[in-house]
């Protein structure tokens, strides 16, 4: 009889060792997801408030949590993909949100040097009449601290500009040196 009740208790601990590892898995799983969505709450209310983020270290993070999930999901008996996938999607969504309006605080704030130097140039064009010395002289004089700051934010950002901006940019540049 005991080695039949040693049995029976070598099994029940079996039994209850993988029950235990499979609660674990199942708790770790949760904890995972929870943690993924947590983040990608984060993510959200940060484009919210804010275009300008660190999207390299961002993504770095965003995978991590995604591959943990993933690799835990066949462990636990109904992993929830679906929730994982909608949880992607509305991290991209964010991304994408976050670059769309980071462009257009670029193309604004473009707008608003331009607009700054093309009223500066038409006000003081009539100064840039006369021989290239004269030119350059009187054009060097009027420049103000204003139209010089557009400049250089426009000359440092061109890469970023739309080609609307950069044609005009260009357009007041050439004549500005002409």
């Amino acid at each position: 009889m005991k080695t039949t009740q040693l049995m029976l208790l070598g099994g029940a601990m079996v039994a209850f060792l993988a029950c235990e590892n499979e609660n674990s898995a199942e708790r770790l799983y949760d904890e995972r997801m929870d943690e993924l969505e947590d983040f990608v709450d984060s993510v959200e209310t940060a484009v919210n408030r804010d275009a300008n983020h660190d999207w390299s270290r961002l993504d770095s993070r965003f995978t991590r949590l995604t591959n943990e999930v993933k690799n835990l999901e066949p462990k636990v008996s109904d992993p929830d993909t679906e929730d994982r996938r909608k949880i992607a999607e509305r991290y991209g969504e964010a991304k994408q949100k976050s670059v769309n309006q980071s462009q257009n605080n670029i193309e604004t704030e473009a707008e608003a040097h331009l607009n700054n130097l093309e009223s500066w140039w038409d006000e003081h064009k009539v100064r840039a009449e006369g021989t290239i010395e004269q030119r350059a002289s009187n054009v060097g004089d009027d420049i103000e601290e204003a139209a010089e700051e557009s400049m250089a934010w426009l000359e440092e950002n061109f890469e970023r500009l739309g080609d609307n901006i950069k044609e005009r940019y260009q357009k007041v540049k050439a004549d500005i040196e002409d």
